[in-house]
């Protein structure tokens, strides 16, 4: 059995490595196919996140109502923003966001550690990539455009979260989180299922228009 110290550097070299390209010392490498797989794992929790608020925009509950409240015409009436029909009536749903600010802050932790080498050992979607491609050959690819998108990545969650919060409290702003969040899934759907980085390609513009010193030979192709 492996000590902490061995499982550790075990995980370290199956998840980075320090980079092999000319004129690039000091830089990192990261195995694509634990990203992927990764990748999977962060899509299952937005595509949670993204549930939530799809379902909370469009349901109602259907509860028990008097008859003859309402000041419609016929079966269908409204008071104060609730809809009867014969002897039930509509309201919103009660809604609370104590697992969605849970899975965001996940998410943030998430963007954030694999970030840098001394903290990836802490994410726990790195720690299953790494394991769920243990028998594969690892491919590496620069580490600094991906570094980027997690910072893109994190930045958004953090306003999602905001964004959140203000709809919670205040009840306004209910739009932008679904927005940031099918932006958030479509990235993470195609990171994981066609291997294209959104965030890489956004480094990879910047860095050849030069507003990102850089030198991540990739990039610069």
């Amino acid at each position: 059995m492996k000590s902490p110290t061995q499982a550790i550097k075990t995980f370290e070299d199956r998840w980075f490595r320090e980079s092999t390209m000319k004129n690039t010392s000091g830089n990192y490498e990261i195995n694509e196919r634990a990203l992927r797989a990764r990748a999977g794992i962060m899509l299952l929790a937005s595509a949670f996140l993204l549930y939530t608020r799809l379902d909370h925009g469009m349901h109602n509950e259907l509860v028990p109502g008097i008859v003859g409240m309402g000041h419609g015409h016929g079966m269908m009436g409204h008071d104060h923003g609730m809809t009867q029909l014969e002897n039930q009536t509509f309201v919103p749903r009660v809604y609370s966001h104590t697992w969605v600010f849970i899975v965001l802050g996940f998410i943030i932790h998430e963007m954030i550690t694999p970030m840098f080498v001394k903290t990836a050992r802490y994410s726990i979607t790195t720690q299953l990539g790494v394991w769920l491609t243990r028998n594969q050959t690892p491919i590496y690819t620069p580490m600094k455009p991906k570094v980027f998108a997690w910072g893109i990545g994190s930045m958004m969650a953090i306003t999602c979260t905001g964004l959140v919060y203000a709809f919670d409290a205040y009840g306004y702003m209910s739009n932008l989180p679904l927005l940031l969040l099918s932006v958030c899934f479509s990235f993470m759907w195609l990171e994981t299922a066609a291997g294209i980085c959104a965030g890489c390609i956004v480094h990879q513009w910047l860095t050849r228009i030069g507003l990102i010193k850089t030198t991540c030979t990739t990039c610069e192709l």
